[in-house]
C-alpha cells in the first residue's frame, strides 16, 4: 500500500528523482573551430566533444534570438537595446571587426532561460538561436566553462578563473564564469550563471547573464545597472568602482545574498519557535506531556535541521565565489598601471572584502542555529529517553505486583490443593463408612508434605543460583590473575 507523503516536509518525497538524466551526446568529431580554437581552452578540464554535443543540440537553442544589450563608455550614457537574430548577427560581425582599442566600455548582454523538456539536455531552452550562441562563443572567445551553464546547466563546481597571456608574458585577457547558489531551493528555476571577460589592450569588459525569467532579483539588477550607467557624466568619478571589471559580479553576488536573508529569518523564526516549544514541553508537568506533541517537535526540528544544512552549504558556496573573486581581483589588480583606475580597483576590494566579512558572519549566525538546534534535539531526546524509562518502571512495578498476587495464589493452592485431593478421595463409593478424623489425619501430614517439598525446592533454586554465581566471579578472578 501507498504510504502518502509525510505533511510537514516542505519537499514532498521523490520530486526530484522523478528529473530525467541529462541528455548529452559527445560530438563524433572535434572540429577546428570552437571550443578547440579558443584560446581559453584547457585540456585537462574542457571536454571540446562534450561542449560540441551541447551546441549541436537544437533543443537546446530558440528558434529565435532574444537579448538585451546594456553598453557604456566613459563618455557617453549608457544604450540600451534589444537584438534579434538579424540585428543580432550584425551585431556580432561589427564587433568582431572592430579590434581597435576604444575607450573603456562596459557591454552586458542578457539571456534567459526557460523550462523545456522535450530532447533538451538541462530542461532548459535559452533565448538564443544555436546560429547565434555559436558565434557569440566565438566573437568574445568565451571559455568552454560556460558552455555548459549558458544552457541551464546545474554547476556544483569552483567558478573559473582563466587568464591568457600575450607573447611577451603579460595577462591580455581576463575571464571569470560562476553560478550563483540557489537560495528558493524548493521553488524550480535556474541559478544566476554570470560570464564576464577583460580586455587589457581593448579595456573592454563584456558580460553575459543568463538567468531563469521568474528571477526575484533580475529587475532589480537592471534597475541598479540603469542608475549607475545613465549618471551624469560630471558624477562619474563618484560612481568610479563602476569602471572596474568586477563590479557586476560583486553587484549580483550582493543581490543574491540578499536574496537569501528572507530564508535566514524563515528559519531563524521556525528555530526559535521550535525551541519555544520544546522549553514549554519540558516545564510541563510528567502527567501533563503528550506523546504526540512531542513527535511533532521532533519532526519540526528535523526540517529546521535540514533548513540549516542547505543554507549552510549555500553561505559556503557564496563564501567560495567572493574567494574567489578576491583572488582574481588581486591578478587584475597586479596588473593595472594606470593611476586613474586606481580608486576603482580599491573600491573594488573594499566591496569584495566587507562583502566576504558579512558572509562570513552569515555563517557564524547559521553555526549558531546548528549548535542551538542541536541542543534542542539532545533535549527532546533525553525526554523521550525519560519518559520511555519512566513508562517501563511503571509497567516494571505493575509486573511485581502482578508476580506478588501471583506467588500468595501459587502459595494458597498448595495449601488447600491436598485437603481438596483428599476430599475428591473419601468422596468416593467405597469409602462412604469412613470416619471423619482418618480424613484430617491423612490431609495435614499430606498438606505439610507437599509444602515441605515446596519449600527445599525453592530453597535449591537459590542455592544453586548462588553456586552459579560464586562458580562465575571465581573463574573471571581466575582470568584476572592469569592477565
Amino acid at each position: 500500500m501507498a504510504t502518502a507523503p509525510r505533511q510537514s516536509s516542505i519537499i514532498s518525497s521523490g520530486q526530484w528523482r522523478n528529473n530525467k538524466t541529462p541528455l548529452i551526446s559527445r560530438a563524433s568529431e572535434v572540429l577546428r573551430g570552437y571550443p578547440r580554437a579558443s584560446c581559453s581552452f584547457i585540456g585537462s578540464i574542457h571536454d571540446a566533444r562534450r561542449a560540441s554535443g551541447l551546441l549541436d543540440n537544437q533543443h537546446n537553442f530558440a528558434q529565435e534570438t532574444s537579448v538585451e544589450v546594456y553598453e557604456a563608455t566613459r563618455t557617453e550614457r549608457m544604450r540600451q537595446f534589444a537584438l534579434d537574430e538579424a540585428s543580432g548577427i550584425e551585431y556580432l560581425r561589427k564587433i568582431r571587426q572592430d579590434r581597435t582599442p576604444s575607450d573603456p566600455v562596459l557591454r552586458i548582454l542578457f539571456c534567459q532561460l526557460e523550462e523545456a523538456k522535450g530532447g533538451t539536455s538541462f530542461n532548459y531552452r535559452v533565448s538564443l538561436s544555436s546560429n547565434f550562441a555559436k558565434q557569440l562563443l566565438k566573437t568574445f572567445d568565451i571559455t568552454p566553462q560556460f558552455t555548459g551553464a549558458l544552457l541551464g546547466e546545474p554547476d556544483y563546481w569552483a567558478p573559473g578563473d582563466f587568464a591568457s597571456l600575450d607573447e611577451q608574458g603579460n595577462i591580455q585577457r581576463l575571464e571569470f564564469c560562476c553560478q550563483q547558489p540557489r537560495w528558493a531551493i524548493h521553488r524550480k528555476g535556474a541559478p544566476w550563471c554570470i560570464y564576464m571577460a577583460h580586455s587589457f589592450s581593448s579595456n573592454c569588459t563584456t558580460y553575459i547573464l543568463v538567468c531563469d525569467a521568474q528571477q526575484t532579483r533580475f529587475d532589480i539588477v537592471k534597475e541598479r545597472l540603469s542608475d549607475i550607467l545613465n549618471a551624469d557624466r560630471k558624477t562619474w568619478t563618484a560612481l568610479s568602482d563602476s569602471i572596474d571589471p568586477f563590479f557586476l559580479h560583486l553587484l549580483i553576488t550582493h543581490e543574491v545574498f540578499l536574496d537569501a536573508v528572507p530564508s535566514i529569518t524563515k528559519l531563524r523564526h521556525q528555530l526559535y519557535d521550535s525551541l519555544d516549544r520544546v522549553d514549554r514541553y519540558a516545564e510541563t508537568a510528567a502527567g501533563g506531556r503528550k506523546r504526540s506533541e512531542l513527535e511533532e517537535l521532533t519532526i519540526q526540528l528535523h526540517v529546521v535541521s535540514q533548513e540549516t544544512d542547505r543554507m549552510s552549504a549555500n553561505v559556503e558556496m557564496s563564501s567560495m565565489i567572493v574567494q574567489r573573486l578576491l583572488r582574481a581581483h588581486e591578478r587584475y589588480r597586479g596588473n593595472v598601471d594606470e593611476v586613474g583606475k586606481r580608486d576603482s580597483v580599491v573600491k573594488t576590494d573594499d566591496a569584495l572584502r566587507y562583502l566576504a566579512e558579512s558572509i562570513e558572519s552569515q555563517k557564524r549566525w547559521l553555526n549558531s542555529y546548528k549548535s542551538r538546534k542541536d541542543i534542542a534535539m539532545n533535549l527532546v531526546f533525553n525526554l523521550v529517553t525519560q519518559q520511555d524509562s519512566a513508562t517501563g518502571t511503571t509497567i516494571a512495578r505493575e509486573a511485581k505486583a502482578d508476580g506478588s498476587a501471583m506467588r500468595v495464589i501459587a502459595t494458597m493452592t498448595m495449601v488447600f490443593l491436598p485437603g481438596t485431593f483428599m476430599s475428591s478421595v473419601f468422596g468416593m463409593a467405597m469409602l462412604d463408612n469412613a470416619r471423619w478424623w482418618l480424613y484430617v489425619a491423612l490431609t495435614i501430614p499430606l498438606t505439610l508434605l507437599v509444602i515441605s517439598i515446596w519449600l527445599i525446592w525453592q530453597k535449591s533454586e537459590r542455592l544453586s543460583q548462588l553456586a552459579r554465581r560464586l562458580t562465575r566471579k571465581l573463574h573471571k578472578e581466575g582470568k584476572d590473575c592469569v592477565v
